[in-house]
């Protein structure tokens, strides 16, 4: 019994350990000012920071699910996007320097499961397509015309179209809109969710915010604060344990960890006319 509370006390320490460095006293000069902008979003190419969950029940068992991603966000600056469903995440193309209406080709490796195929994301002209090798149909397609772009996957099919200085989503069953106004932007107009600008803050009421601070940004989101800032070529996202995520881009690829455990691996092997 004497030897057991050492370990146990061991054990506590390592379990509170600083996975990551505390931000710098400066932010980085690569940081941008915090904005915001309407963004589309339909590639579903993003890091994960804070994904809803929806639970559901069969009478005896709850179960919870990955919110789907929406295609209809805001851009807040250093590729930071929240989407209307209120996921979170760092833009992929924006890491890699991409602008999304140029060609490229991009592969993601998952290391939570393994086994788990390699996932493509491929634009070509006005086409995109992602797909994954599965048992059931695991592919998207992104076209644009001149007005319109419309997304198409296994049994849906749904259209964006820009109506004045509202973003419209229609489909069999969905027909909602986003609408910019003066420093806002309103995901639900009827219900007021709406994300309103000041110079150094983003908020919606209790929702959500981003604040700008002297060394990163402080989010406020599911009742629960984060910091996002940025030294050298990685961007960190922690709680205040210093735990969380670290994401890095090494040239071509951008690698993605929570708290020492490798997520995500996502390679550039092609951009534009010019092979990596």
């Amino acid at each position: 019994m004497r030897i057991l509370y050492p370990m146990i006390f061991i054990l506590f320490l390592s379990s509170c350990q600083s996975f990551y460095p505390a931000a710098k006293n400066q932010m980085s000069p690569q940081w941008s000012p915090l904005e915001l902008e309407p963004f589309v979003e339909p590639y579903e190419l993003r890091i994960d920071l804070i994904r809803q969950k929806d639970e559901t029940s069969n009478g005896q068992t709850m179960s919870s699910s990955d919110r789907s991603y929406h295609p209809l966000a805001v851009h807040l600056g250093n590729g930071l996007i929240l989407d209307r469903s209120m996921n979170l995440g760092l833009s992929v193309l924006e890491l890699f320097d991409i602008r999304p209406d140029i060609d490229f080709t991009i592969y993601r490796e998952s290391f939570r499961f393994s086994g788990t195929p390699p996932r493509i994301y491929s634009r070509e002209g006005s086409h995109f397509e992602t797909y994954q090798e599965a048992l059931l149909p695991d592919r998207q397609k992104v076209d644009y015309t001149d007005s319109t772009i419309q997304i198409t996957s296994f049994l849906s099919h749904e259209t964006i179209r820009q109506e004045g200085n509202a973003w419209v989503r229609k489909s069999f069953l969905v027909n909602d809109k986003m609408i910019e106004l003066p420093d806002t932007i309103c995901f639900r107009p009827l219900w007021r969710q709406c994300l309103t600008y000041q110079p150094g803050l983003v908020s919606m009421k209790r929702n959500f915010s981003v604040r700008e601070g002297a060394q990163g940004w402080s989010i406020l989101l599911n009742h629960q604060r984060w910091t996002l800032y940025r030294v050298g070529e990685s961007f960190y996202f922690i709680n205040n344990r210093q735990r969380g995520y670290r994401i890095t881009r090494d040239n071509n690829i951008i690698w993605v960890e929570s708290n020492g455990r490798l997520l995500w691996k996502y390679t550039l092997v092609h951009r534009a006319n010019n092979i990596l």
